[in-house]
Formats: C-alpha cells, sequence, structure tokens
C-alpha cells in the first residue's frame, strides 16, 4: 500500500501513520482520495503486452531468462503526476542493479532488437538509452497494476510506496519500510505539523472495555 497525504482534506488525520517534513501520511490502501480501487495483490504475467521488443511482457521474458525471479519497484506521485523505478531484480544469488540489468540488456539481442524497433533516423540514442527506457516502462506497467490503475499520481495528495513482485506467479509483496523520495512533489500548503512531531502510540484499551465492546457491539 501506499503512503498518502490527502493536503487538501479540511482537518489532518489524528493517528497518522508518518509524519514527514510536518505531512501527515497514512499507510492507505488506495492510491488517490477516493481510490479507484484497492491495491492487488497480484498481476497475470500472461496479460502484459508482448506485441512489440520493449514491451513489458518481453522484458518480463528476458529478466526470467537470466535467473531474476522477482523485481523491486518503488512509486510517487501527486497532483497530475506518477513515477515508478525499477530498484533491484532479485536473483537465487542476490540482488541486480538496474544499472547492471541496464547494461546486460542492451548488450543482449533483447536490448538490440529494442533499439531496432524504437530507432528514428538521425536520432543519438543507442541500446543502452532504449534498454532503460524499457525497464522503467516496465516498472511503470507493474505499479499502475499493483495500485489499481495508471494514473496513481492524478489528485490533490502526495503518495509514495514500493512493492516486489514475483515475476513468475504475479504475486505482489508489500514493503512498509520505505523512505519518502529525495526529490517528490510538493504543495504549497504549510506543513500540518510542526517539525520533528511524532505520532502518539495507538490507544490501548483495556480488557473488561474489549470485552464490554464486543459483547455490545461497539467499537468506540
Amino acid at each position: 500500500m501506499p503512503y498518502w497525504c490527502n493536503f487538501e482534506a479540511d482537518e489532518p488525520p489524528e493517528n497518522p501513520d508518518r509524519v514527514i517534513e510536518g505531512d501527515p501520511f497514512l499507510y492507505h490502501p488506495t492510491a488517490g482520495p477516493d481510490g479507484p480501487g484497492r491495491t492487488a495483490t497480484a498481476f497475470d504475467p500472461a496479460t502484459l503486452s508482448r506485441e512489440r521488443p520493449g514491451d513489458p511482457g518481453r522484458v518480463l521474458d528476458w529478466l526470467r531468462g537470466i535467473d531474476v525471479h522477482a523485481a523491486r519497484i518503488s512509486f510517487d506521485g501527486g497532483n497530475d503526476e506518477g513515477f515508478a523505478r525499477f530498484e533491484a531484480g532479485l536473483t537465487s544469488d542476490g540482488e541486480l542493479s538496474p544499472e547492471t540489468l541496464i547494461a546486460r540488456l542492451a548488450a543482449a539481442d533483447a536490448g538490440q532488437a529494442i533499439a531496432d524497433d524504437w530507432a528514428t533516423e538521425g536520432e543519438l540514442w543507442g541500446p543502452t538509452e532504449h534498454a532503460a527506457v524499457a525497464l522503467e516502462g516496465f516498472a511503470e506497467e507493474l505499479a499502475g497494476r499493483y495500485l489499481g490503475h495508471p494514473g496513481w499520481g492524478n489528485g490533490p495528495f502526495l503518495l509514495f510506496g514500493a512493492f516486489e513482485a514475483d515475476l513468475a506467479t504475479g504475486r505482489f509483496t508489500d514493503l512498509r519500510d520505505v523512505d519518502k523520495p529525495e526529490e517528490i512533489w510538493r504543495s504549497d500548503l504549510p506543513p500540518r505539523f510542526p517539525p520533528g512531531y511524532r505520532p502518539p502510540p495507538p490507544r490501548q484499551r483495556s480488557p473488561f472495555v474489549a470485552l464490554l465492546q464486543r459483547l455490545f457491539g461497539r467499537e468506540n
């Protein structure tokens, strides 16, 4: 799920999950103020497009072919922009950085096929640049599927988060312990909380009160 801050809310949440630079963030199951849907638990790898060499399905097939069994992807957005980043490819021997994967893809037949397909007359890009765009497009496709829609940065809010995607089963694993990106869109509104504010711990209910609430169906 993304960390999500609605900066147009009339009142800030009483118990935000995190406060960053004065902005209250909730660990939220949707990617917008109302959310077209909750974050997905999985995607179907077979449904990714494979029509052209640089399509996400072709990139997934190439990654699996070099023993990458999962991808770690981060995302952020707000106002009218959403971004996704390929953070690492997970293999049986460890992790491969995006720079390593871009270099390997550019040197492979798959990378040359992408460059040949996307090349325009007179351009200065080569296989490396096209491989980087293909990997970014793959990350954006999976982020859109995880968050439920491609326009995850459209609305009066800030959000960020990360997940891992199993490239064989399509299972998503949410990563809660992530930091806000250094570069992220911000509103011009003043912070809702003072610098250094820490959310109070959740209110603890006594066992007796909890028993009464269960018996009489009250939750507050």
